[in-house]
């Protein structure tokens, strides 16, 4: 090998622009307005990178819902969640599925306002 592959020879899109998938964009932003509306967040605060507790148990209820009905790939889902990494969709929708399996009593009480919007 007389030529070594340098970082300097990839470079990565960074854009922040989702690709639109169908109508998998608008099936995203109702869910987004739904929780916002039932939880009194802001949808800036909830695609925010807020590490407040209550916020965070919002995202990952949208990243749950979004995955649990295939509105798009990880990817896609993380980018209308104000450009998260797939990992971060994919921690979300595993924290929710352990809460629903413990049968936490205070995640219980906002799963039951949010269940209508899971099929």
């Amino acid at each position: 090998m007389d030529r070594l592959i340098t970082r300097n020879n990839f470079y990565v899109n960074h854009s922040l622009t989702p690709i639109v998938y169908g109508n998998n964009q608008q099936k995203t932003d109702t869910i987004i307005s739904a929780i916002s509306e039932i939880s009194g967040l802001s949808i800036e605060t909830l695609k925010s990178p807020s590490r407040k507790r209550e916020a965070v148990e919002w995202r990952h209820i949208i990243c749950y819902i979004c995955y649990a009905n295939a509105y798009g790939s990880l990817a896609f889902i993380g980018l209308n969640m104000g450009g998260r990494d797939h990992s971060t969709v994919i921690n979300g929708r595993n924290t929710v599925q352990s809460l629903l399996d413990t049968n936490d009593k205070d995640f219980a009480q906002k799963w039951a306002v949010c269940k209508q919007l899971v099929r």
